[in-house]
């Protein structure tokens, strides 16, 4: 995900009970130096997204992780703001369960014109089944498995 030190990156509400959110950013955080932010203390009314979309430029983060559902909210309320709202935002992480169906890369794409991205990554699972995730990116496609321990 190319972070490096001081790396800002904003988490949405209840990242850690999420359990590919509570490895990947802790995980992410310890071994570049990144900078965990949370976006807001809830994320599930229209005011929620746009304090949310109102914090991407005060804390100058440069990632956001999070659901698919977090990012309906703010896809939401996107096209009120400035572009210059988004210019520290690179990338987005989206989390899916297992159990769902995956993210079509038509809402990605949707999402990276919206945010103004570089890349959206989506982490996939777990897979009980040999403990692993599945990562892609909207930019290069499948990157493959990784452990979920």
């Amino acid at each position: 995900m190319q972070l490096k030190a001081e790396t800002r990156f904003g988490v949405m509400p209840n990242h850690h009970v999420d359990p590919i959110g509570a490895i990947v950013a802790p995980y992410a955080a310890l071994t570049t130096g990144a900078v965990l932010v949370q976006v807001h203390s809830n994320m599930y009314l229209d005011d929620h997204a746009i304090n949310g979309i109102e914090k991407l430029c005060v804390e100058e983060l440069q990632t956001i992780l999070g659901r698919k559902a977090d990012f309906d909210l703010i896809l939401k309320h996107a096209g009120n703001f400035d572009t210059d709202q988004f210019e520290c935002l690179k990338s987005v992480v989206l989390f899916e369960d297992g159990l769902e169906l995956p993210v079509e890369d038509s809402y990605l794409q949707k999402l990276a014109n919206a945010l103004f991205l570089d890349d959206v990554f989506v982490f996939r699972g777990p897979i009980e089944s040999c403990y692993m995730l599945s990562w892609r990116s909207l930019k290069s496609g499948s990157k493959g498995m990784l452990p979920h321990v």
